[in-house]
């Protein structure tokens, strides 16, 4: 499933926002043939289906790969929590259930006047702060 992904928090947000500059931002779905939502593209940069949020339960996996399979998650999962820190630290994200950050990034992404540069831009500033600092 993830192979050699690198599933780092910051590795995932800048292949994310890659996605969506080339295959375009969508709003109101995960993923089509115009392009990724910002869920959608954080679970495809983790090695999952684009619509992955929409299953809370365990897709059908075999069981030699049900340890990527959650690694996957789990990445997609913190890499949603550091853009909500991101984008408000004052909402606590680690205090959020997967549903109420899949939702509340939804949401940030669905707002009418959310542009793609908006979101390519936010993905990667948050990406930056997962880096160590130098100095």
């Amino acid at each position: 499933m993830t192979g050699t992904l690198d599933l780092a928090t910051g590795p995932v947000l800048l292949r994310a926002a890659n996605l969506i500059v080339e295959h375009g931002h969508i709003k109101n779905d995960f993923a089509n043939e115009n392009g990724r939502d910002t869920p959608g593209s954080i679970a495809e940069a983790c090695g999952l289906d684009p619509t992955d949020w929409d299953d809370l339960a365990d897709p059908a996996i075999a069981d030699d790969e049900r340890d990527d399979w959650q690694a996957a998650r789990a990445a997609a999962l913190a890499a949603l929590r550091t853009l909500v820190g991101h984008l408000r630290p004052d909402l606590k994200p680690e205090a959020m259930s997967r549903r109420e950050v899949v939702e509340w990034i939804g949401d940030w992404n669905d707002h009418p006047d959310r542009t793609p540069a908006q979101v390519v831009t936010a993905m990667r500033a948050a990406a930056r702060e997962t880096e160590p600092s130098h100095g």
